[in-house]
């Protein structure tokens, strides 16, 4: 198959890609925040919330409640909700109804050094921790929990900068609904590319060059659609820490789409890429949320075989199961009445004839050609060349060695639709005035006449 990339098309589609890795925020465990604001979205309260997180921890705060992953936090009065890790691999989740309701996993259920999936829910009767999808702890829990009125922060508190996750978060998501074990499995591999109900606040965290130099990234999208723009405070925002590095290996989001399209010609695919086959593709386009979208095309190319034999004392269309219309070139490129079959016994032998085919819709002609199997262009011993063509204004028409004569644009229905007189060895032809389209471009010089099919784009 031949896959032509035209220039223009491919610069233009490479421009409004987003140049966003699969990244994730590296925090220093010092002072880094990203804080995200306290808008109605996230001031959660009641009985349902679940929180989530990827996480790769570099080394562990001495206290779980001080490597905050996820935090909306009030002191006194205690209310609030917060994900956090730290004491030897210990993973909590806390929720505030004027005093802490916490739950607290083992030493050694979270590992330094490795990527790693955390999530905490309460449904009104059980709170829950998850790592990479299973279950670690549970307990029972009955109560309605409160919305602090701090910022929601990520690898942080909004109250001291002192109490900081140290490593690496990735794909935060904040729910005011219970996510079950199998949603939470189902879907903790893969970004989201069209927020979920009940996701209130979500991070991809894929902005910036990984390791490079992000002086002006410092902010976070919100990517649920509620507005929760995280703000970076404290970031080196250059290096391998304390800025946007290397992420989770989750699968970026996608959106499927399946086309089903048929052309005559070359067909541009989505990725600005010709196709001139039928076959199946697919394209991937990136916006600027980092979805990708996959976009399967399922293309039919309906080209025409525009080729005639002489066989005998008959002209043979070599396209099937097309409809066809033969036209007498020697006499004006008039259509033959009646000549409407793939075969031609042509009414005088002395002519030429030609034949427009029409095929699953599209239209093709071809060379003029006399019974004996000779095209005018071997008949006459001239030739002539036509440039552009396809064309989309002027077209030259170079003769040389043919001073008189003239040349004329015909119809496919065999109309004159332009005429004019040969101009040294090399005429132009305006198209202005003609549709888009096939035409035939007819030379005539003293005995000799040639014919050549010419297409006008607009």
């Amino acid at each position: 198959m031949r896959i032509i990339y035209p220039l223009l098309s491919l610069v233009l589609f490479c421009s409004s890609l987003s140049l966003n890795a699969q990244n994730a925020l590296n925090f220093d465990g010092a002072d880094d925040r990203l804080s995200c604001g306290n808008d109605a979205s996230v001031q959660l309260s009641g009985s349902a919330i679940s929180l989530e997180a990827w996480i790769f921890p570099t080394a562990w705060t001495s206290q779980v409640w001080q490597g905050n992953i996820i935090n909306k936090e009030n002191n006194s009065p205690d209310y609030g909700y917060m994900l956090r890790c730290g004491d030897n691999g210990k993973l909590n989740f806390n929720l505030g109804n004027g005093s802490w309701n916490e739950l607290t996993t083992a030493a050694n259920t979270l590992s330094l050094n490795t990527w790693q999936h955390v999530a905490g829910t309460y449904d009104g009767s059980m709170i829950r921790l998850y790592v990479n999808g299973i279950q670690v702890d549970s307990a029972s829990m009955s109560m309605s929990f409160s919305s602090g009125l701090q910022n929601l922060t990520i690898g942080n508190w909004s109250n001291t900068p002192d109490r900081t996750f140290m490593g690496s978060i990735d794909e935060v998501r904040v729910w005011n609904v219970v996510r079950t074990k199998g949603e939470i499995a189902a879907n903790m591999n893969a970004e989201f590319c069209t927020a979920p109900a009940g996701l209130v606040a979500y991070y991809q965290l894929n902005e910036g060059q990984a390791g490079g130099s992000n002086a002006n990234l410092n902010t976070a999208p919100d990517l649920s659609g509620n507005g929760n723009t995280g703000n970076l405070s404290n970031f080196a925002l250059t290096g391998s820490v304390s800025n946007w590095v290397m992420g989770s290996p989750i699968n970026p989001a996608s959106d499927f789409v399946q086309i089903v399209d048929s052309t005559c010609t070359d067909y541009l695919g989505a990725g600005g890429i010709l196709y001139d086959s039928t076959g199946i593709y697919l394209d991937t386009l990136q916006n600027s949320d980092g979805c990708d979208s996959i976009i399967e095309l399922n293309l039919t190319v309906n080209s025409v075989n525009n080729a005639v034999t002489a066989n005998s004392n008959i002209l043979v269309s070599q396209q099937t199961n097309g409809t066809y219309q033969w036209v007498d070139c020697s006499n004006g490129n008039t259509w033959v009445n009646g000549a409407n079959s793939q075969l031609l016994s042509p009414p005088d032998p002395t002519h030429s004839y030609a034949v427009i085919v029409n095929y699953r819709g599209c239209v093709d002609t071809s060379d003029c050609t006399f019974l004996a199997g000779i095209g005018l262009s071997e008949q006459s011993g001239t030739s002539f060349e036509v440039y552009p063509n396809p064309a989309q204004g002027p077209i030259q028409v170079s003769h040389p060695g043919m001073h008189e004569g003239k040349l004329e644009v015909i119809s496919l229905g065999g109309k004159i639709l332009l005429s004019q007189a040969l101009n040294g060895e090399a005429s132009t032809i305006d198209t202005e005035e003609l549709e888009a389209g096939l035409y035939l471009l007819r030379l005539q010089s003293g005995q000799s006449q040639q014919l050549e099919k010419i297409r006008i784009l607009k």
